[in-house]
């Protein structure tokens, strides 16, 4: 965590932007000048020329107002003589400040800043320079009773997909990123994954807002500039408490209405200093509430229990399918109370969850989880950068956590996998998102990757499996025909299968050039039992091992965790701590300090 704090460096320029609410313009005025680096700071006033005669008095009033305006450090007013919309004059006022000073703040005339808010974005702008997926800073985060922060949150600040225009700031770097005549628009809109992929993180609701802005129905610039935060996968960094009041609200701006719900009183806010986490990540729950908030649509779906991606309810499982349920429900029921009884072989759930404790330590960051429900893995936060190389074993038909693990930290990512229906999905993958096809993960027919070609260019596949030492191997079908998952050892006793190559991790870093392995992942079907013996003999010590332990058939193993216990025991022994674990998943951290 860092302790983000006042800087003493160059302050940010404030753009300003003001029409014809004297009223609310001279109360934006008046917050702005009460700032604690008001006196540091160049202010930029434009004021856009009239639309119509009946406008041309209250302009003339607003740009009254502006000849008297001081407590900056420079007042610098452009008068449009005429009328050039507001999101033209937003795109072309924000371009000319970036352009001049690198950065810049936006405030338009009916926000009401905190005391705070220009110490605030210098501070983040600082912050959050180097990181490359953060494209803007917003001050603004609604009323708590509206979407309530999680009370477990560590931080002042959260990152969120959909930029925020009430009170924002960005660098020259990331503005020209932008395209606002969104060129590729016809073949974003056109594609049902790619607009699925915005109505899922953006909101649907800014979809829709787009495809008017582009059909020419609405002068709007933000959700221009939303979707260069959505191509370019950047998030923007919000307060977790306002510092900007937006007095617009009363009926009087152009494209927000009458909204009394996000009504903020700023008098109770009393900060200087804000805890910022060491990656601009997103916070699932801050994001959930979030979009309830911001896409009706989305709070509804949220409501009822529908799908992540599209709102479609989840479909009713098949007779078949209940019938195979029902029909291991007794032996569920009976093994659930061996294992509390302890009758495997002697040992308890409880003595299990006792070794499970002993055995963890807290994580050195807060956990995130990228990738699907099925796919998705817990990482620390914090850690990783386009320097690092993740190895993940046993990829199948969903390799949304290795896509996700890409976009967020820039890794290097190696797949491995030699299981047919791997490979071909793999390629499908890659050719879907090269032609900007819809990509689906898993077969899935509505959920789909979101990613573009930049993205996969991060990740290599290889058609090797991994094991102990360099040797050929025959991988067994799984019992299940449709499943993807074959095993080196077979695990589930079948005589189906192909032979394959495997490689051990020494033989993996020389072919692949790799100095060090900062995350390991092994989803590998039993094979990850030697892997992990092998590893624990010799000297390489990934910072982060993600393993599914594969029990098989072994009652033992299956409610004792015997074999998977003494794995962790020797993993414990060389410095791996257990942060996390569910089922038969476990996240390990390498903490360095042994017994």
């Amino acid at each position: 965590m860092n302790q983000a704090k006042a800087q003493t460096s160059e302050t940010a320029p404030v753009a300003l932007f003001v029409y014809n609410r004297v009223d609310h313009a001279q109360a934006t005025l008046e917050a702005l000048r009460g700032n604690a680096r008001a006196s540091e700071t160049d202010l930029y006033v434009f004021s856009d020329g009239p639309k119509t005669d009946a406008d041309r008095a209250a302009v003339e009033s607003v740009r009254a107002l502006l000849e008297n305006v001081d407590g900056f450090r420079s007042v610098t007013v452009n008068a449009r003589p005429e009328n050039i919309g507001l999101a033209q004059s937003i795109i072309g006022g924000v371009t000319e400040i970036v352009e001049r000073h690198g950065r810049v703040i936006v405030i338009e005339d009916d926000l009401v800043t905190h005391p705070a808010t220009l110490t605030y974005f210098n501070t983040m702008l600082d912050r959050f320079e180097n990181h490359a997926g953060v494209f803007s800073i917003s001050a603004y985060s609604h009323p708590a009773n509206v979407m309530p922060v999680p009370a477990d949150y560590d931080y002042d600040v959260y990152a969120i997909p959909r930029m925020q225009c009430w009170g924002w700031a960005t660098w020259h770097n990331r503005w020209e990123k932008a395209d606002f005549a969104v060129p590729d628009f016809d073949e974003f809109n056109s594609s049902a994954s790619a607009t699925a992929a915005y109505a899922h993180w953006i909101g649907a609701d800014s979809l829709d807002t787009l495809r008017a802005c582009m059909r020419g129905e609405r002068d709007v610039w933000a959700c221009r500039w939303v979707y260069t935060h959505f191509r370019h996968h950047a998030v923007c960094i919000c307060p977790t408490q306002s510092l900007v009041d937006n007095t617009g609200l009363d009926g009087s701006g152009s494209n927000c209405g009458v909204r009394p719900e996000f009504k903020h009183t700023l008098d109770t806010l009393k900060m200087t200093d804000w805890r910022t986490p060491e990656t601009a990540f997103v916070d699932p729950r801050i994001f959930d509430a979030f979009m309830a908030v911001m896409d009706p649509r989305r709070k509804r779906a949220r409501a009822s229990g529908a799908a992540q991606y599209g709102f479609d309810p989840a479909p009713r499982p098949s007779a078949a399918a209940r019938a195979a349920y029902w029909a291991r429900r007794p032996r569920q029921l009976l093994r659930r109370i061996r294992e509390r009884a302890g009758f495997a072989g002697g040992v308890s759930l409880s003595q299990v969850e006792a070794r499970h404790k002993a055995l963890s330590a807290p994580p050195s960051a807060p956990l995130i989880r990228l990738g699907t429900d099925y796919g998705g893995w817990w990482l620390p936060q914090t850690g990783l950068s386009a320097d690092d190389v993740v190895v993940s074993a046993g990829a199948g038909e969903d390799i949304s956590f290795d896509v996700e693990v890409a976009k967020r930290f820039g890794c290097r990512i190696v797949v491995l996998d030699p299981t047919p229906r791997a490979i071909a999905h793999f390629e499908a993958t890659k050719d879907a998102i090269a032609t900007g096809a819809p990509a689906p993960i898993n077969n899935a027919a509505a959920v789909f990757y979101e990613a573009d070609s930049e993205t996969l260019s991060r990740i290599a596949f290889r058609p090797w499996g991994l094991w102990r030492k360099n040797e050929t191997l025959k991988f067994h079908a799984p019992a299940n025909a449709g499943s993807v998952s074959h095993s080196a050892v077979n695990l589930q006793n079948t005589d189906d299968g192909f032979d394959a190559e495997c490689v051990s991790l020494d033989e993996l870093m020389r072919r692949e050039d790799i100095d060090n392995i900062s995350v390991l992942k092994m989803d590998i079907e039993g094979a990850e039992f030697a892997v992990l013996d092998r590893l624990v003999d010799s000297s390489l010590r990934p910072k982060i091992l993600l393993v599914e332990f594969h029990p098989g058939d072994s009652d033992a193993e299956r409610t004792g965790k015997a074999q998977t216990l003494a794995t962790l025991g020797k993993l414990y022994d060389v410095g791996y701590r257990l942060v996390r674990y569910r089922g038969w998943d476990y996240v390990l951290e390498y903490q360095r300090e042994t017994d």
